[in-house]
């Protein structure tokens, strides 16, 4: 159980994608995560993670409407990053290492849950 007043930060690429300007192919389990959990998905958009000390900036989004289906929820989330960041979208793919995978749209995130 999430306690009300936490927040919980998920990085939907899995790590720092190593093509500038363009992101990487998402991860279900912020969707899954947060729908198990009944909690929002806020996208953040951080740029500047390429350069070592530099200035990054952090552009926070609002909540993301859940689908019942995970992999529709994934993608608003990856649609919010692109315009907080300026950022590409990938090809329209899932990570096929993803646990959940299976049950997209059966099962109970960027992004963040709070």
């Amino acid at each position: 159980m999430i306690a009300p007043v936490c927040s919980l930060g998920f990085f939907i690429e899995g790590n720092r994608n190593k093509t500038p300007g363009r992101l990487g192919a998402p991860h279900i389990g912020p969707a899954y995560f947060a729908k198990a959990n009944k909690l929002p998905l806020v996208p953040v958009g951080i740029i500047g993670t390429n350069v070592k000390n530099g200035k990054v900036i952090a552009h926070i989004g609002k909540p993301i409407e859940q689908s019942p289906d995970l992999e529709v929820t994934t993608w608003r989330v990856m649609e919010a990053i692109a315009v907080l960041t300026g950022f590409e979208l990938p090809e329209r793919k899932m990570h096929v290492d993803d646990a959940s995978s299976n049950s997209t749209s059966n099962s109970g995130s960027s992004s963040s849950s709070s």
